[in-house]
């Protein structure tokens, strides 16, 4: 079996970390080149709609999935019906509205979805 070589980073705990590649991803979940991943852990952009569906996952818009990566999902499917600017301006209004999608129909192909309430 041939070896296979993953990149890391070193962590402030002084361990090293596996990179998979949802860390290819920026802000704006858009799959970037490795060399354009940030080389310091503090210079990586913050995605605002993982925040956001992190928030909807606490309300109980839909359980967590033992699917692997699942947050990327629901933070694509949130990105266009929930407006960047209702996210970074009003993001309470912003988690009641994706949170009302996530109940609907409209979400019922991702994992955890939890149906209607």
């Amino acid at each position: 079996m041939a070896a296979q070589l993953y990149p890391a980073v070193k962590g402030p705990d002084k361990r090293y970390h596996v990179l998979d590649h949802h860390h290819e991803a920026n802000q704006h979940g858009k799959r970037q080149l490795f060399d354009a991943v940030p080389k310091r852990f503090e210079e990586m952009a913050d995605d605002p709609y993982r925040s956001l569906a992190a928030s909807v996952e606490h309300k109980g818009g839909f359980a967590k999935p033992d699917q692997p990566f699942f947050e990327f999902l629901w933070a694509d499917h949130f990105r266009n019906p929930v407006a960047s600017s209702l996210v970074a301006r009003q993001y309470e209004q912003a988690v009641e509205v994706a949170l009302k999608l996530a109940r609907s129909s409209k979400s019922a192909f991702l994992p955890g979805w939890a149906g209607k309430k």
